[in-house]
């Protein structure tokens, strides 16, 4: 049952993971181009649990 819905959802993954490899590339290039700089990991998730009070 698992090996057929995981087949049915294969054509979706496979699109996702060509979009994500996209935006991945596109935000790669934007650091690369010193166009955005790139913000600790600590202070992202300082900041979630700010906003998540």
């Amino acid at each position: 049952m698992d090996q057929l819905l995981e087949s049915l959802n294969e054509p979706a993954a496979a699109q996702l993971d060509a979009a994500w490899e996209a935006e991945i590339g596109r935000r790669l290039a934007e650091y690369d181009r010193g166009e955005v700089t790139a913000v600790d990991a600590e202070e992202v998730f300082a900041k979630a649990r700010r906003l998540a009070q």
